[in-house]
């Protein structure tokens, strides 16, 4: 037997045994439970595709611009007939376009959470300034009137 030194350097007067390790216990893992991927609904996966919104807009301008051909077309017209149906017209695909510009602008700015919240803002603010600026020109009768005042 050996015998060894205490804390200060002397002799121990018992042997030293050699020291133990109590047992490592590991915590057994686990793999994490499985969980299904969060389905989107169509409308979400429509805001996330930056085509799909691409597209829109697209769309939506092109019938406002549509509406503003029509306008020009009928206003060259003589018939009075035909001036009328072309300023209906005009007047509904204007609408249309611009109601889908609005609704895109404010749901992309709703929806799309990975945008900075200043260009969020910037978008909710044109939708609802295209919203006041169209509410003010219907109420006011100068657009429908000035769309009818060549009949």
């Amino acid at each position: 037997m050996e015998l060894g030194k205490d804390e200060l350097g002397n002799e121990a007067q018992q042997p030293v045994q050699p020291q133990q390790r109590a047992p490592q216990y590991q915590p057994q893992r686990y793999p994490p439970p499985y969980t299904q991927p969060k389905q989107s609904t169509p409308a979400e996966a429509i805001l996330k595709n930056p085509m799909y919104v691409g597209l829109a807009i697209l769309v939506s301008m092109f019938l406002m611009w549509l509406g503003i051909l029509f306008e020009a077309i009928g206003v060259g017209s003589s018939d009075k007939g035909q001036l009328k149906t072309l300023m209906q017209l005009a007047i509904i695909t204007f609408s249309l376009g611009l109601t889908g510009l609005t609704t895109t602008l404010f749901f992309v700015g709703l929806g799309r959470g990975d945008y900075p919240q200043w260009v969020r803002f910037a978008l909710i603010f044109g939708a609802v300034l295209m919203v006041v600026w169209g509410m003010m020109t219907m109420l006011s009768g100068a657009f429908i009137s000035n769309a009818f005042s060549h009949l």
